[in-house]
């Protein structure tokens, strides 16, 4: 019998590690308090039904502990996966990047993930692919079974297929929701096609709703018609996720938080691109805490403080998930003498080798710079790194920032994580061991220790801790926040759109026009100012 209960322990030690060495006396005591509880479960439905086939009862009156361990790992399992959500987002344009940096469904590591996302699918007056290959065809298969089978090497993985994204606005889910009868029709088809495909629900990425009642209307038929679909096949419900902004100004005119969180099985919320190359001065995009050399709204544009703000809103935690990005945003320097944390900068950085995109640079493509000679620092109050090379700036997240972001989730008490993206890690290698990012999520949020950086000291010895620059940044009247990738205010750059980009680029009716003012093309309550190369927007 002691050997059992001595069995169980460490198995709880496994999988709970550093934190069973700390409370192990009161674990024990729970441990053995829910024995007695079973025992005595088992021995009173045993007396009201000799029959009871109850694999709990047997053990018990056999003295046989081992199905006692099943059990537990069992309930444990299921504990870890309430607190641990690995959502993993695989992009269907990375196929087109050329040599080393094309990813394809053969590149997932599928066991990192309790979940992957397939951004994305197209909305139209039906859900379905986006991709020419999406889809399977008598002579190849498609991108969707690809990822589907991924589930026979990871039978827990959930598979979910994203909608909307930054490039789709708002247009293909208003045309849905131009009639009752079009969306419910919309939602009716939208569950058929995901189960005739093998998935396991829908990801909503509508990224700037204007209209509450709009959004309210659209989850709401949504997720009654994947209630009628599991009643009537017999199945397991769909799952309704979305991917929120992390912008103040967008959270509050767009969603009706109360009532959405009722109705979504888990949300992610997308904390990067907080700052990019549409600003004039370099900044993190990511970064975990407000600087000390942030005032006003600046200060919302952290991770901290956008989790704790969905939170206080009205979602519970266990349905929040982290956005962590596998990339970075990044600056060209307007002076190779200035190279800290909000110094003036000339625009977006010179694009990578295999992203191909200006202001934008993969984990793989940061990586290889680091080990070609550019400098890595730190900045102390925001817990994130950024490197420099010559007049290129660029702030990313590495395995010790990370580790700070997944112990901020554990410790709070959020539901999990979303890596956007796989193909953004270093998948093939090229600075050592595969996936290095999602390898230290996945350890991270299953107990394994990873190395972080220090509370009072840099993370490299040949690391020096940031530069700041304080400037008139900010505009004080008349200005609600930054446009940013998630919304109101964008600094617009010369640089050219892309047609198929990681970038969430700038876009809004001052595109291409004149100085003044012009209306919201989505909201008749709004309008914006476009002044030289500033857009901003205000509410009438």
């Amino acid at each position: 019998m002691y050997l059992s209960i001595y069995l169980s322990i460490y198995l709880y030690t496994t999988i709970f590690c550093s934190y069973l060495s700390i409370y192990l006396s009161i674990y024990l005591s729970i441990y053995l308090s829910i024995y007695q509880f079973l025992l005595n479960l088992s021995t009173y439905l045993s007396r009201r039904d000799h029959h009871f086939p109850s694999l709990l009862s047997l053990s018990l009156s056999l003295g046989n502990m081992i199905p006692l361990l099943i059990l537990t790992a069992a309930l444990v399992s299921m504990g870890v996966e309430g607190t641990g959500r690995r959502v993993c987002y695989y992009t269907n344009w990375s196929q087109y990047r050329p040599n080393e940096g094309k990813y394809l469904p053969k590149n997932i590591n599928a066991t990192l993930c309790t979940h992957i996302a397939i951004a994305f699918g197209k909305i139209t007056d039906t859900l379905g692919p986006f991709e020419w290959n999406d889809e399977s065809t008598p002579y190849r298969e498609g991108t969707f079974d690809q990822i589907v089978k991924l589930k026979l090497t990871n039978p827990g993985l959930k598979v979910l297929l994203s909608v909307g994204g930054w490039n789709a606005n708002s247009k293909p889910f208003n045309r849905v929701l131009e009639s009752k009868m079009k969306t419910v029709m919309f939602a009716e088809q939208a569950a058929g096609y995901l189960r005739k495909k093998g998935m396991d629900g829908l990801d909503v990425d509508w990224e700037y709703p204007t209209n509450k009642q709009n959004y309210n209307t659209f989850i709401q038929t949504l997720k009654n018609a994947f209630i009628e679909e599991a009643n009537k096949s017999g199945k397991e419900r769909l799952l309704l996720t979305s991917a929120v902004p992390a912008g103040k100004f967008n959270i509050d005119r767009g969603f009706d938080i109360p009532f959405i969180s009722k109705l979504m099985d888990f949300i992610t919320v997308m904390t990067y691109d907080l700052h990019g190359s549409w600003e004039k001065y370099t900044g993190h995009h990511s970064a975990m805490y407000a600087g000390d050399w942030e005032t006003g709204p600046e200060r919302y544009l952290n991770v901290d403080w956008i989790m704790d703000y969905w939170h206080k809103l009205g979602v519970p935690k266990s349905k929040l998930n982290l956005g962590l990005p596998t990339y970075g945003r990044c600056f060209t320097l307007e002076s190779i003498h200035r190279d800290g944390v909000n110094v003036r900068t000339k625009g977006a950085s010179t694009a990578g080798k295999y992203t191909r995109e200006q202001g934008f640079l993969s984990y793989y493509e940061i990586c290889k710079m680091i080990k070609d000679g550019a400098k890595k620092m730190y900045i102390p109050d925001q817990k994130v790194p950024y490197i420099v090379k010559d007049d290129q700036w660029c702030g990313y997240d590495d395995i010790p920032s990370l580790k700070v972001k997944l112990q901020y989730v554990k410790s709070k008490g959020f539901g999990g994580v979303a890596v956007w993206s796989m193909a953004l890690d270093d998948f093939n290698g090229i600075c050592g061991p595969k996936y290095p990012l999602m390898t230290a999520i996945f350890n991270e949020m299953g107990g394994n220790d990873i190395h972080g950086y220090p509370t009072n000291a840099l993370p490299e010895k040949d690391t020096t801790s940031a530069d700041y620059q304080h400037s008139n940044r900010w505009i004080t009247d008349g200005f609600i926040s930054w446009m940013t990738t998630h919304g109101s205010v964008s600094w617009e750059t010369t640089t050219p759109k892309p047609t198929i980009s990681e970038i969430k680029p700038t876009a809004g009716p001052c595109i291409g026009n004149k100085n003044g003012i012009h209306p919201d093309t989505l909201s008749c309550k709004y309008f914006w100012i476009y002044l030289k190369s500033e857009n901003m927007t205000q509410s009438l």
